[in-house]
């Protein structure tokens, strides 16, 4: 069995007039909200409703309509997602493999399944075809675009550099990763080696290339699907023009 870890702590500073004081996952694209797509994908990819928790931070009561379990960053204004991901430490250290999802972007079943099918420690998804949404979402791309650079087996060599051109990367990276049981252990005993005023400022792709640098092995899964990554008032507006309600 796998489960799976919403991060949803963050504000959305950047969308604070566009949807009316709510969580980012909690803004509907074509009449569902994302955090609703996402549990929608996760169970048509087989994974149980009951399985998968939430970590919140920023207006928290916004969901108590949904039955999950339930982690808050209460630093959640002054951390980063690593320490989101540090609040559900002992839940994901108590097994099985996890898959971790960003609160702000949704995706259909497919991309669920692609982790599924890794046996890897350590497995991120990222976007193969990523520069014709990119260049929808921002007039240069290499605006908001980092590296994601796999070698010739699949496995990360680098993450979240900047990049001077859109040839330089393998593609982007989406917000989707997975742990196996023992991966965590081991990412786990990485992040308490680090100090925690550090640690708080560690952001998730800063978090891989740590990893890669310590000598762990971080298998890319490649991407070819519907995804989105809601940042902005236009990925809001670009969204919803193009997602129906069958998706």
């Amino acid at each position: 069995m796998t489960r799976g870890l919403i991060l949803a702590a963050g504000r959305g500073s950047r969308m604070l007039g566009y949807r009316g004081g709510l969580p980012k996952c909690l803004v509907e694209i074509a009449g569902k909200t994302i955090l609703q797509r996402q549990l929608d994908a996760y169970e048509e990819a087989g994974v149980n409703i009951s399985s998968i928790a939430l970590v919140t931070g920023y207006s928290a009561r916004r969901f108590s309509d949904y039955r999950l379990q339930r982690f808050h960053n209460s630093f959640w204004a002054t951390t980063q997602m690593v320490e989101s991901l540090l609040e559900a430490d002992q839940w994901l250290s108590s097994g099985p493999d996890t898959i971790v999802t960003y609160g702000d972007v949704f995706f259909e079943d497919a991309a669920i399944r692609a982790l599924l099918s890794s046996n890897d420690e350590i497995a991120v998804l990222y976007d193969v075809d990523w520069i014709s949404l990119w260049r929808q979402r921002f007039q240069n791309p290499l605006e908001d675009a980092e590296s994601f650079i796999v070698d010739d087996s699949g496995y990360l060599l680098s993450i979240g550099q900047k990049m001077s051109d859109v040839n330089e990367t393998s593609g982007q990276f989406m917000g989707l990763f997975k742990f196996s049981y023992h991966g965590w252990l081991k990412v786990a005993s990485e992040l308490r080696a680090i100090s925690p005023i550090r640690r708080r400022k560690l952001d998730m792709t800063s978090l891989f290339q740590y990893l890669l640098d310590r000598g762990f092995e971080i298998k890319g899964i490649p991407f070819k699907g519907v995804w989105g990554e809601m940042d902005s008032q236009t990925d809001l507006c670009l969204y919803r023009d193009q997602l129906s309600d069958s998706f």
